[in-house]
C-alpha cells in the first residue's frame, strides 16, 4: 500500500491559482453590463441617469426576467428594511457586517493556501483552476 501511495503522488495533478485584474467574461453573468464603470462614473460625477448595454440581446433579457425568479417581489419589503436597519445600527456598514460574519477579506497567498489544502483534503487536487479577482467576493 505504501509504494501504492509514493507512485500516485509522483503523478499529482496539481491546482491552478490566477490571479487576474478583470473577471473573465465567461464567469459573469448575461445579465452584467458590459459598460459597468463608464456608467457609474457618469452617474456619480454628472448625475446621468445609467444606460446599460448588457452581454446579451434585449430578447435574451426580456426572457430572463419574465422568469418568476427574475421578479422583484414586495411582499418581505418590511422584513428586508428591518433586517437592513438592524445591520447598520450593530455594524455600521455592509462591510463591516461582512467581516464579522465572515473573517476580513483575504489575500491571494493566504486564501490560495487554505483553499489548496482544501482541495488536497477532498482529493480534488488538479480539479479545478481557481480565479481571483478583486471584481467578485465569495463566488
Amino acid at each position: 500500500m505504501g509504494e501504492d501511495k509514493k507512485k500516485r503522488s509522483r503523478f499529482r495533478k496539481v491546482s491552478i491559482f490566477k490571479e487576474v485584474d478583470e473577471t473573465p467574461s465567461r464567469f459573469l453573468g448575461n445579465l452584467c453590463p458590459t459598460n459597468l464603470e463608464e456608467q457609474k462614473e457618469g452617474f456619480l460625477k454628472h448625475g446621468i441617469l445609467p444606460k446599460f448595454k448588457m452581454r446579451t440581446s434585449q430578447a435574451e433579457i426580456d426572457k430572463i426576467t419574465a422568469k418568476s425568479r427574475g421578479q422583484i417581489r414586495f411582499d418581505l419589503l418590511n422584513e428586508a428594511k428591518v433586517i437592513i436597519q438592524k445591520v447598520k445600527k450593530e455594524f455600521g456598514d455592509g462591510q463591516k457586517y461582512l467581516e464579522a460574519a465572515y473573517g476580513p477579506p483575504t489575500d491571494f497567498i493566504t486564501g490560495t493556501e487554505v483553499i489548496a489544502k482544501y482541495l488536497m483534503e477532498c482529493n480534488c487536487e488538479g480539479e479545478i483552476t481557481v480565479y481571483w479577482t478583486r471584481q467578485l467576493e465569495c463566488r
